[in-house]
């Protein structure tokens, strides 16, 4: 299954979760100030570490 996901395969869709990060992001408080902003950054970072393995 190695190399079955890429960073296209996470791009589909990714906006629609932006809500759900939100309200998330809120509800961690402070603790928040350590995460990105939006999803889509979330899904970048991971993408840009795994796409090498």
């Amino acid at each position: 299954m190695a190399g079955q996901y890429t960073a296209a395969t996470f791009d589909l869709g990714v906006e629609r979760f932006e809500n759900s990060y939100a309200a998330w992001r809120r509800r961690q408080g402070p603790a928040s100030d350590a995460c990105p902003e939006r999803f889509t950054e979330v899904v970048r970072h991971v993408t840009a570490f795994a796409d090498p393995l």
